[in-house]
């Protein structure tokens, strides 16, 4: 008896799974990391001189500006400035030591990741108020003021906590909904 069919399917079916594993790796290379790599570069051991790089990034709609830095080696700063993203600016902010540095920003029509994922609920001239961030009630981050939730329609305990600040967190695209469902818990 002569088997037919299975030894071409199955050389079918693992140039498909190959061709489909490859093309999975193109999308996450180029659409995904956008050309850049999951992993640092391997670099020889260096003699120890290290380079500051600083990112700053401003966000525009709190005013907050992000500062990371990184530590290169001097061996490797040369692939690893080649791999800086587009989007991040050269600087030339100055820099404490005797090394410049390299310094590179970028603005961001967005707020800084505490105003993103951070709302404080407290009360602001006698009425529910929440606000962007967990410390400062300044107006520019107030989000909104509940007329119809004013001090004295609150539990005594509701008062003192609003005094004192509630903070939440959450991913930016859930927090206001956490927010929701406490306001609904604290009305009598």
């Amino acid at each position: 008896m002569q088997k037919t069919g299975l030894r071409g399917f199955n050389g079918l079916l693992v140039a498909l799974l190959v061709l489909c594993a490859f093309a999975g790796g193109v999308v996450l290379d180029k659409v995904v990391l956008k050309g850049r790599s999951l992993w640092p570069p391997i670099t020889a051991p260096s003699s120890g001189d290290e380079i500051q790089v600083q990112y700053h990034t401003l966000y525009t709609r709190c005013g907050d500006e992000v500062i990371e830095t990184d530590s290169v080696s001097r061996d490797a700063i040369g692939d690893y400035l080649g791999a800086v993203s587009t989007e991040w600016q050269a600087s030339s902010r100055a820099s404490s030591g005797t090394d410049s540095g390299h310094h590179f920003s970028r603005s961001v029509d967005d707020f800084c990741p505490e105003h993103a994922r951070f709302r404080l609920v407290t009360l602001t001239g006698g009425l529910v108020a929440v606000y962007r961030g967990k410390e400062s009630s300044q107006p520019k981050l107030l989000i909104r003021v509940y007329r119809d939730l004013p001090e004295s329609h609150l539990r005594k305990t509701e008062r003192e906590l609003l005094k004192a600040g509630i903070v939440l967190e959450d991913e930016p695209g859930l927090v206001d909904a956490k927010v929701a469902k406490y306001l609904e818990g604290i009305i009598d």
